[in-house]
């Protein structure tokens, strides 16, 4: 069974992003920082879960990765 908890964070979360971007034209911080750290909480929590650390540990290096190449553009 999938667990609904991140779809459903995630899609609120896109909702919002959306709605801020069209009403102001940014995304603010505030939304974008906490909701990194709680997708790596929720990679941690999963990774530990399957008792797989180095799952943990490709979501991080993946997480920053993707963070630098959205933050050059």
């Amino acid at each position: 069974m999938y667990p609904i908890l991140p779809v459903l964070v995630a899609l609120l979360a896109s909702l919002y992003a959306a709605y801020s971007d069209l009403k102001r034209g940014i995304i603010p911080n505030r939304l974008t920082f906490p909701l990194i750290g709680l997708g790596i909480l929720l990679d941690a929590i999963f990774s530990y879960n399957m008792g797989d650390p180095l799952f943990f540990a490709f979501a991080l290096i993946f997480t920053g990765m993707i963070f630098m190449i959205c933050y050059i553009f």
